[in-house]
């Protein structure tokens, strides 16, 4: 109990420091809870913006990715188109069906107006669906090479060309050969394939060969169709006679 004034002003003048005291505290707290809620409201701005960002970039990876998916499809387009374009088969690296047809018509329409023999054959590999079906399509495209070597070795001079006409199928076309000398050629190409000694179980044969139909003509008024009618029923007669063979015919 205050009993005199000396005692109330002492009193009076502690309570006023812990007022102060108190006042600074508060003050302090409350400096305190505001950067406590802009450091809050910021944090929350920045997780807003890192979701816009995330956002952003998922929207950016999907552009993208479908930008890419056009270009791989336009490349294979292209790819596509370049083969077509190609006058190469790509495995055994012989022209190809494309060249084929351009040059059959230049080499033919050329014996016939220059009054020369013109010489046709086409070469089938024997029962290559079974050698596929057995061995594999990866043995089969080997084979296919092989083949494809041993035909560019008989294009030796400016007039031989050899063709990939399609599957198994080869087509020789060169000039200035006589029946005999193509009946020779021909079977020498035979003979050079069979000698490569590569097993084919589904072969009578045992090993892999071809059949060939031929064709070798001059001062004959025939027409393009029939002398691809003509190299072709004759593959077909070596076919009937045991296949390994050489029709060839004037």
């Amino acid at each position: 109990m205050i009993e005199t004034l000396e005692e109330y002003k002492k009193e009076n003048k502690v309570l006023s420091r812990k007022l102060k005291l108190m006042e600074q505290s508060l003050s302090q707290f409350t400096s305190i809870k505001t950067n406590y809620d802009v450091l809050i409201k910021k944090l929350e701005e920045k997780d807003k913006n890192l979701r816009d960002i995330n956002n952003k970039l998922e929207d950016l990876v999907s552009e993208r990715t479908r930008e890419l998916e056009n270009i791989n499809k336009q490349l294979e387009k292209n790819l596509r188109l370049l083969e077509e374009l190609s006058t190469t088969d790509a495995l055994t690296n012989l022209r190809n069906r494309r060249s084929f047809d351009e040059i059959f018509a230049q080499e033919f329409n050329r014996a016939k107006r220059q009054n020369y023999e013109f010489n046709f054959l086409i070469i089938d590999i024997d029962y290559f669906k079974k050698y596929n079906d057995f061995y594999g399509h990866r043995a089969g495209d080997e084979a296919l090479k092989a083949v494809g070597k041993v035909l560019n070795k008989f294009a030796r001079r400016a007039n031989d060309f050899v063709f990939r006409y399609g599957g198994e199928e080869f087509v020789y076309i060169s000039c200035f050969h006589d029946f005999k000398e193509i009946e020779t050629l021909g079977n020498a190409i035979r003979k050079s394939i069979y000698s490569l000694e590569i097993n084919h179980e589904k072969n009578p044969h045992n090993f892999l060969s071809v059949s060939i139909g031929g064709i070798v003509f001059k001062d004959k008024d025939l027409l393009i169709e029939e002398v691809f009618k003509t190299a072709d029923d004759n593959l077909y007669i070596s076919k009937e006679n045991g296949r390994n063979k050489v029709t060839i015919s004037i």
